[in-house]
């Protein structure tokens, strides 16, 4: 995968972030995010079913908590491009 928007972390995983709800939110492949319910936030904003079977297919639970996968970094890539940019740091 040699897309442009999404950049590579160490051990080869991807990672993308952005403002929801007036707060960042980064997400990193395959590594737990900070808040349980920022599963729910991004499906809420992606229109997705907040449902358990979707959640276990975009963040499926693995060693310390939920994990966002590759297929649901690029659905969160699209709805960035569908908004204003905004810069963070």
């Amino acid at each position: 995968m040699e897309e442009k928007y999404l950049p590579r972390q160490k051990g080869g995983r991807w990672a993308i972030s952005r403002e929801i709800g007036g707060r960042w939110l980064a997400l990193i492949q395959d590594t737990p995010v900070d808040d349980p319910a920022d599963a729910a936030l991004v499906l809420w904003e992606l229109g997705i079913e907040l449902r358990l079977k979707n959640i276990r297919r975009y963040f499926p639970a693995r060693r310390k908590g939920r994990c966002p996968t590759l297929e649901l970094l690029e659905l969160f890539a699209k709805l960035g491009s569908e908004k204003k940019e905004k810069c963070g740091v």
